[in-house]
This record gives C-alpha cells, sequence and structure tokens, in this order.
C-alpha cells in the first residue's frame, strides 16, 4: 500500500506544480474515471475517489482551474466561467 500512497502524492504533487507554474492558462483537469470492471469498494476504486477528491480541493483554491467530473456516462463541469 506504502506504493500506490507514493504514486498519488507524486502525482498530486506534479498536479500542483503544473498548475503552479501556469497561471496565465485557464486548466481543465479531468477526473479519474471509476473502474465498472471492479467491485464498487474495491481498493483501486477508493484511491481513485480520494484522488478525485484532492484534485477538486486543488481546483478550488485556484481561480483558473477547473475539475471536470465523470459520474457514468455524465460529464459535470462545475462553475466554468468562459469570460
Amino acid at each position: 500500500m506504502a506504493f500506490y500512497f507514493h504514486i498519488f502524492k507524486t502525482a498530486l504533487n506534479l498536479t500542483t506544480e503544473f498548475i503552479n507554474l501556469d497561471n496565465s492558462t485557464n486548466i481543465i483537469l479531468t477526473g479519474d474515471p471509476h473502474r465498472h470492471d471492479l467491485h464498487s469498494h474495491s481498493f483501486v476504486n477508493n484511491e481513485k475517489r480520494k484522488y478525485n477528491r484532492s484534485l477538486l480541493k486543488i481546483t478550488k483554491a485556484t481561480g483558473h482551474t477547473k475539475f471536470l467530473e465523470q459520474e457514468g456516462d455524465w460529464v459535470f463541469i462545475q462553475d466554468m466561467d468562459y469570460t
């Protein structure tokens, strides 16, 4: 499990670095989709939920980044300002 935690933290750190470096461009992050071939409460799907929640928190903290949430066959863009 420590290996997965390391990958999780590395991905979040790299994403945060990229967002902080490029603040003159609007950025849309997509969530990691649910794996339907696995049980809904499997380890992989639980980690994906945690990762998506962390991405959402990062995007709420910045004004130029939005989170594209994927739920089933639907895609939701949260509070996108097209100005």
